[in-house]
């Protein structure tokens, strides 16, 4: 009761946040709580040993169109999916700066979030896109947010169809955390990577077009209860496949199965994430169907409810509680 007691005021003013009287004590209660949640979680894993041995290694790549023409096993890019509507304006040459917002504005309608050329300045006011750099710098994931929109409610419809209450969706990525990920990753690929907010970085066309390389923007989680269960959802994601041309569909282009024996885990979690090409017919204001890469996490339960708990208790140790 003492420890539960101390950890609930943990959770309100979080380990950073303490004094440094306080800090060593709240600490050990924190690391403890974690190392618990890791035995759990190894625990749990020996009962799912036919989940490990699901997949020959951590990631495995399908064969899958591209926009070049071509098919392979690749990683998925979100312009081997969507239409090369919501995307050239990206990698083309422009004339002039009129050119290139005339192109920019088009793939905003194309994605749904505008449709007039007074809507779209209005848009870039309130986004703060008002410069080329910042434009064609991050546009991109304003973009993919918003046919994430028009996406969304038309995935969540299918997999509930196909999962029933088994399936849970999920809110879809915010710029921020696009940021956050797209940062880093550049970071590794540009040395001398200066951030989003350098003049002149939106020339770049790496930097212009490093979005498209997110498969979670919408993404949601299928709940299974254990082995069985999730080798049975596995299975079944690999069957839907769009019937027929321009019939709803989800087709999985990677899998990522941090239950195996390879995988690195933080804290001991772990899950099969399943990204493929969702496709549902064009909604009302749209010319084409919609298409796109969305991620499915196949959790198991109990690993489910370990994962809600270890969201708080990192939550505390970085002390962010209240922003979690």
């Amino acid at each position: 009761p003492e420890q539960q007691s101390l950890l609930a005021l943990l959770l309100k003013l979080g380990v950073l946040a303490a004094d440094a009287e306080q800090r060593p004590a709240t600490e050990n209660v924190v690391d403890v709580a974690l190392q618990l949640l890791r035995d759990a979680c190894d625990a749990r894993q020996q009962d799912l040993q036919p989940v490990a041995n699901l997949t020959a290694q951590v990631d495995t790549l399908y064969a899958h169109p591209t926009r070049h023409g071509t098919t392979a096993e690749s990683h998925p890019d979100q312009r081997d999916a969507m239409s090369e509507k919501l995307w050239s304006w990206l990698e083309h040459q422009h004339a002039d700066c009129f050119d290139a917002l005339h192109a920019a504005y088009s793939a905003f309608v194309a994605a749904g979030a505008v449709k007039l050329p007074t809507d779209f300045a209005l848009l870039l006011r309130e986004l703060r896109l008002t410069t080329d750099d910042d434009l064609f710098a991050t546009g991109a994931a304003d973009l993919l947010m918003a046919y994430a929109e028009a996406v969304n409610p038309a995935f969540v419809e299918f997999m509930q169809q196909h999962f029933g209450e088994s399936f849970k969706q999920a809110p879809i990525k915010k710029k921020p955390r696009m940021l956050e990920k797209m940062e880093a990753d550049l970071a590794t690929q540009l040395p001398s990577f200066p951030g989003f907010g350098k003049p002149g970085i939106g020339s770049d066309a790496l930097v212009r077009t490093c979005f498209f390389g997110l498969g979670d923007i919408v993404r949601a989680a299928i709940q299974a209860d254990g082995a069985e269960a999730m080798l049975a959802v596995q299975e079944k994601l690999h069957s839907l496949q769009p019937p027929s041309e321009g019939a709803a569909g989800f087709t999985v282009w990677r899998v990522k199965n941090s239950h195996h024996a390879d995988a690195a885990t933080v804290g001991g979690y772990r899950d099969i994430k399943v990204l493929g090409r969702f496709i549902a017919p064009a909604p009302p204001g749209f010319s084409e169907p919609l298409s796109m890469i969305v991620e499915v996490q196949v959790l198991d339960a109990q690993f489910l409810g370990i994962k809600r708990y270890m969201h708080k208790v990192y939550a505390v140790k970085r002390g962010d509680f209240w922003d979690y």
